[in-house]
């Protein structure tokens, strides 16, 4: 059985709404730089549908790209359309809710509707952006929220900020999507387990998208000789931490994960069997 953890999904609506139609996929921009792409096999189902069936996917776990760094009302929406979606497709389309985390100095509403949305019977996990409205995700502000994801025992999957801030210097040549989505990943992890976070909420199952933005092969400066840096020591070493996180597969190259069987799905996402 092949899950794909990592799919996208739009409301019909919403997405005809930003100007996407059916064969005629738009590029949204903000401050002239790419920010994402919505095409038609995010809206249709039955399009979405049969590339799972030819690609053997069993089931998707679906994430609303509209939903992060979000006000509360949007984030309702897309996940009362989102627990829809499930009853209508059960065991084939799996929601994971949004939620405005960093929206305010409050995870008070973060924590509402997570608790609203996610739960037995309801949307299966949570969805976030590396960077929830440009905050980094060992900010003590979102402690309080990670105690209550760990609370319920579900996971959060943790996508590249469409944006990421703080790179200034990837404005040109499209270098955000390129390359400045991976350095997001890769900062992430880092300030995750740098942090503390993983030491303060040891059953918080955290999943990293794009296999990491690449940390496999930034290791041996992370942590050499099995010391870690900064020069500040963990309790314990990089490696051990970063075992315990989860990362999917979606890359666009074999070199990248060279033991791994994949399908190809029409939008050229490749899923990891194994």
């Amino acid at each position: 059985m092949i899950i794909d953890v990592h799919n996208h999904y739009i409301p019909e609506d919403m997405a005809r709404a930003l100007g996407a139609e059916v064969g005629k996929p738009v590029t949204l921009m903000e401050g002239g730089i790419p920010k994402r792409k919505v095409h038609d096999c995010q809206f249709i189902v039955e399009k979405r549908l049969t590339a799972m069936e030819k690609a053997g996917i069993s089931a998707q776990l679906v994430s609303c790209t509209t939903g992060w760094n979000a006000p509360l009302e949007t984030c309702r929406l897309l996940n009362d359309h989102l627990g829809n979606l499930q009853h209508q497709y059960p065991g084939r389309l799996i929601g994971l809710a949004d939620v405005p985390l960093g929206v305010s100095s409050s995870d008070r509403e973060a924590i509402e509707e997570l608790h609203r949305a996610v739960g037995p019977g309801k949307l299966a996990g949570v969805s976030i952006p590396a960077q929830p409205f440009g905050i980094p995700m060992d900010d003590r502000k979102f402690w309080s929220f990670y105690r209550e994801v760990e609370s319920l025992h579900v996971g959060v999957f943790i996508h590249p900020s469409p944006i990421p801030e703080g790179f200034a210097a990837l404005a040109k040549y499209d270098l955000h999507r390129i390359v400045g989505r991976e350095f997001d990943l890769v900062t992430a992890i880092c300030r995750i387990i740098f942090g503390g976070v993983i030491d303060q909420f040891p059953q918080l199952k955290l999943v990293f998208s794009h296999f990491g933005g690449g940390i496999s092969g930034l290791l041996e400066r992370i942590n050499p000789r099995g010391k870690s840096w900064p020069k500040k020591t963990l309790p314990q070493d990089f490696i051990h931490y970063a075992k315990q996180l989860y990362f999917d597969a979606l890359v666009k190259s074999h070199a990248a994960i060279l033991s791994s069987k994949s399908h190809v799905c029409d939008d050229g996402a490749k899923i990891s069997a194994n």
